[in-house]
């Protein structure tokens, strides 16, 4: 009776489990719409030729059936989740039927066998038998709503991939002749401007509409981010000002920086949402730089050199006007001359910066020479753009005009960007946070030094990546790259790829310097705090960072393609080199540990 009792409880904990869930009742609410969506789409597609579109129409279509893969993505992990669930339940369920199917047929081979008793049994059967019915219904239903969310997800996944090969498509034909020469203008047929445009500011708004609906929340979040990093700012400047004068022209940085809180808020906001808002569309970006040139024009670094100020207000300037226009003037015979005007206009505002300054003033600095070797390119490309859009390779000269206008832009929002992180890892060591801890104290300047040129390098990796992203090819570079570093290594009998060695040897490297960045903070943080004896403190830091090299080793290695028989042999022969000839260095330093 107490077996009845618990398998009937456990019976009804199943059924509850089994029953509607009130979100899936949403997804399939919402299905219907999402699928006559995506079917509209299809059919708004199906009416125009792919390989005849830019690739900002591209990227904004891209963008719209990400959001249709997204949503139905996430439905789709939704119902999977639900019928594993189910798979589960059905599982325990089954156990308990057989259980008590085996009881019952056992009772009726007994004699005289209580009557409640066997009554009991085949309640408990009666309910298995109903649940199993339950189920069965619950999996059909589920099974109906998945197939229909397979479907969709992969047709979508069917234009996604013609979308990138389309993509692929016009970058194959950058170095081809799109259009007749601009004098042969008998030549010159040009699509309705209106008709092209109102389509593109359709495919625009769809492709922003449909991206804030599926990340409403990561926009609060990102209001949040801005609020939190302007007081942030704002207490940093009171910090900062309470300090002593200022020391060096970083610290004149910091000054200018942090005096305009709420500009370096929505510059740390920009660069940190980056990494919340994925697979935003094209045109979502070319609003947020917008947005961005009044906050980058107020925290453009101060030079003594006049020729670089005039540069960074000529590229804001330069690079809010050719948005504005990319925005609003569709591919047309108008678009390409604004292109053609804006890249003579380009050129020749580069010569003039150029003319009114000599070489040896400009690279007397760092920030001089990137500005004059800037300048340089940019009389180069804006003059190759502007005769090729002449000539009839549009396709080429406004890959090349764009690449030039927004990866300055990117460049010059990437240096002000690391200027604002700068400033507040300068500032740190001097807030509250900062004195309370020994290394801040002991080696605040090292600590500082060491931060910021991490931060140069990963601001350096960062403005490539997103330039070779603005001239398109960051695709194909990373297509050859992948071929290059896949491709196997033959020494005798063993292949290596070059991806393996490159693994192998960051791995090593990384592990090196997090051992003895740990290994630092123990000895100078933490372990002072506990009040050990100083044997005990050095022996507890020496054994944790030949840990982490140990366990680095393990990873390069298994990195590297050995596996853990290799691994084994390697290991124990260095065990008997270790044992022969290196036991004096073995002995000395577990001595050492003791001590």
């Amino acid at each position: 009776p107490l077996q009845v009792d618990e398998s009937l409880a456990r019976l009804q904990s199943i059924e509850t489990q089994i029953s509607a869930d009130p979100d899936l009742a949403i997804i399939e609410d919402d299905l219907p719409d999402e699928l006559a969506a995506v079917s509209r789409a299809h059919e708004r597609l199906g009416r125009i030729v792919l390989a005849n579109l830019s690739i900002r129409e591209l990227w904004n279509l891209t963008a719209i059936w990400r959001a249709h893969e997204e949503r139905l993505g996430r439905w789709t992990e939704a119902f999977d989740d639900e019928l594993r669930q189910v798979a589960r339940v059905a599982e325990d369920g089954g156990r308990i039927r057989e259980r008590w199917r085996l009881t019952s047929a056992s009772l009726v081979r007994e004699q005289d066998v209580p009557q409640p008793l066997v009554e009991q049994t085949d309640r408990v059967l009666a309910v298995t038998d109903s649940l199993e019915v339950i189920i069965r219904d619950r999996l059909t239903y589920l099974l109906g709503v998945k197939s229909r969310l397979d479907d969709g997800l992969e047709g979508v996944r069917r234009v996604l991939a013609e979308l990138e090969a389309a993509r692929s498509s016009v970058r194959g034909r950058m170095f081809l002749r799109t259009a007749p020469p601009i004098w042969q203008t008998s030549e010159l047929q040009d699509a309705s401007s209106s008709r092209v445009a109102a389509r593109i500011w359709a495919e625009e708004r769809d492709a922003i509409s449909a991206y804030t609906a599926n990340h409403s929340g990561v926009f609060f979040l990102t209001g949040i981010m801005f609020v939190v990093f302007a007081l942030l700012a704002v207490r940093l400047r009171d910090q900062s000002g309470g300090a002593s004068a200022p020391r060096d022209e970083s610290w004149i940085g910091v000054a200018e920086t942090l005096g305009r809180p709420l500009s370096a808020a929505f510059v740390l906001t920009v660069f940190t949402a980056q990494m919340i808002w994925p697979r935003a569309p094209f045109v979502f970006w070319q609003l947020i730089a917008l947005a961005a040139v009044v906050p980058l024009y107020r925290l453009r670094p101060r030079s003594n050199n006049p020729v670089i100020n005039r540069t960074m207000r000529a590229l804001l300037v330069l690079f809010a006007v050719i948005a504005l226009a990319d925005l609003l003037v569709p591919p047309s015979a108008e678009y390409r001359a604004i292109t053609m005007f804006a890249a003579l206009v380009v050129a020749a505002v580069a010569g003039w910066l150029i003319s009114s300054t000599s070489r040896e003033q400009m690279v007397r600095t760092g920030w001089g020479t990137v500005v004059w070797v800037g300048l340089q390119l940019a009389v180069v490309i804006g003059m190759l753009s502007f005769i090729g859009n002449a000539a009839g390779w549009t396709l080429l000269a406004e890959t090349l005009f764009g690449g030039l206008v927004y990866s300055a832009f990117i460049g010059l929002g990437v240096v002000i960007g690391y200027r604002v992180i700068a400033s507040v890892v300068r500032v740190l060591p001097q807030t509250r946070l900062g004195q309370a801890s020994f290394i801040m104290r002991s080696h605040g300047d090292l600590v500082t030094s060491r931060a910021i040129t991490a931060l140069r390098i990963g601001a350096v990796l960062i403005w490539l990546l997103l330039a070779l992203e603005a001239f398109e090819a960051i695709d194909p570079l990373s297509q050859r790259l992948g071929e290059l570093l896949t491709g196997t290594i033959h020494v005798g009998a063993v292949g290596f790829s070059l991806e393996k060695i490159l693994t192998f040897a960051v791995v090593v490297l990384l592990s090196i310097w997090i051992a003895r960045f740990v290994a630092f903070v123990l000895d100078v943080e933490l372990l002072p705090r506990l009040k050990l004896k100083r044997g005990v403190s050095n022996a507890i830091s020496t054994v944790v960072q030949w840990a982490i090299l140990g366990v680095g080793l393990l990873t390069a290695g298994s990195a590297l393609g050995l596996q853990s028989g290799q691994l084994a042999i390697v290991f124990g022969a260095l065990g008997v080199g270790i044992g022969f000839g290196l036991q004096n260095v073995v002995s000395n330093f577990v001595s050492g540990l003791i001590l």
